[in-house]
């Protein structure tokens, strides 16, 4: 049984900035302004790590930084409440080839699906759900979860193998996410690691980090599952 953990962020979804947005408005809420974000570089890292970073350079100690973070964290959800539900808001949507390859993979009998994200855990399922894409999912770890992403895979990993009752041998998972640390997290737990380009890193970029496969996008099927590790596999009765 292949077990294959997807990242959201340039790798499921292009959230059309809401994520920012969303914390733009915290910070300017909680500091009076949002200039620690000026060219602060969001792609592969967890949102728990984010917000460390963010508080730093406003001067918080580690220990008014933990204090103001489940505050900080709840701010954050309603204003990307906020943002989603607005007429004019951000329109978070599935990147080329991602429903078609979501649908395939649900319908084997051979593979399961799992969240791998730097996205806080309310965020990563609202995100999911404005872009139609919470369906195919159901367990996870998640940006709030840990301070190092290295930590995710084998939280996901447990998850899974909770949900579904059985274990998952470490040469049958997949990590599939669209930065350097996406690739570096799987290593220690030893999984296959698929890099897409449809993030903020290039294809040439993503293979200098010697990922096991790298892929433009997931527009060509075939050659998404090869990537994979799936060839023709089968068919599941009822998921």
């Amino acid at each position: 049984m292949h077990l294959i953990l997807f990242d959201i962020d340039g790798t499921l979804l292009n959230a059309d900035g809401a994520g920012r947005a969303a914390m733009v408005r915290t910070l300017d809420a909680f500091v009076g302004h949002h200039d620690a974000l000026d060219g602060f570089a969001f792609g592969g890292k967890l949102d728990w790590t984010i917000w460390r970073a963010l508080l730093a350079a406003e001067g918080y100690s580690a220990a008014e930084v933990d204090a103001q973070l489940p505050q900080l964290y709840r701010r954050y959800v309603a204003e990307l409440v906020f943002l989603l539900s607005a007429p004019n808001g951000p329109r978070p949507r599935p990147l080329p080839g991602v429903v078609a390859l979501l649908s395939a993979l649900e319908r084997r009998a051979d593979v399961q699906l799992a969240l791998v994200t730097g996205n806080a855990e309310a965020g990563a399922w609202l995100k999911l759900a404005r872009a139609g894409l919470q369906r195919f999912f159901h367990v996870g770890a998640f940006g709030n979860e840990a301070l190092e992403r290295t930590a995710l895979p084998p939280l996901a990993v447990r998850r899974a193998e909770a949900w579904w009752g059985q274990r998952f041998d470490p040469a049958q998972i997949t990590v599939v996410g669209d930065t350097a640390n996406d690739i570096a997290s799987a290593r220690p737990l030893g999984a296959r690691t698929v890099a897409v380009a449809t993030g903020s890193a290039t294809a040439a970029a993503l293979h200098q980090h010697a990922a096991d496969a790298v892929l433009p996008d997931f527009t060509a099927l075939d050659r998404t599952l090869a990537a994979l590790g799936l060839g023709s596999g089968p068919l599941a009765v009822e998921r």
